[in-house]
């Protein structure tokens, strides 16, 4: 049910490869103010007790737009559409993906306008050079513990595929 939902923010070609992947076994916690908070290898992909903290402070750029490296739970992402329209999702960890988008309902804190969860192969599909001038890149602050390699990795070549 919560998948089906959730299946709105994504590009075909994400859901293609989330219907082809396992699901990763996450643990679910719920914290006081009743979030659903998910632990990999033990460690909390956002906060437990301010989630929606993460990015808060941000500073808003006139024709920018967020890209984030991986997804977490979005908790990172729902201060920012404050000050952003839209935000860009490049997903690389799809297994852990899929666990979240089959758990938590994203129609809560996002629409179809502001969330766009993509692969990196199509960041220029979605990325309009008319519309902003810059791009500022984010990710969960618990992927630099998480995934070093591999979040740079991203970095690097999203960066490269967009300064071409």
């Amino acid at each position: 049910m919560i998948l089906e939902q959730n299946i709105k923010f994504l590009s075909k070609k994400t859901i293609e490869i989330i219907e082809k992947v396992e699901e990763e076994s996450l643990e679910y916690r719920v914290n006081r103010k009743s979030i659903k908070i998910p632990f990999y290898q033990k460690v909390s992909i956002h906060s437990f007790y301010n989630p929606f903290g993460e990015n808060k402070n941000l500073e808003k750029k006139e024709n920018n737009i967020i890209i984030s490296i991986g997804f977490g739970a979005g908790y990172h992402l729902v201060g920012l559409l404050e000050k952003y329209r839209e935000v860009i999702v490049v997903i690389f960890e799809f297994e852990l993906f899929k666990s979240i988008i089959s758990n938590i309902d994203l129609t809560l804190f996002f629409n179809e306008e502001n969330l766009k969860i993509i692969t990196i192969e199509e960041i220029l599909d979605y990325y309009d050079f008319f519309e902003y001038n810059s791009y500022t890149i984010i990710y969960p602050l618990s992927y630099e513990r998480l995934f070093t390699g591999i979040l740079l990795e991203n970095i690097r070549n999203l960066k490269a595929i967009l300064n071409e």
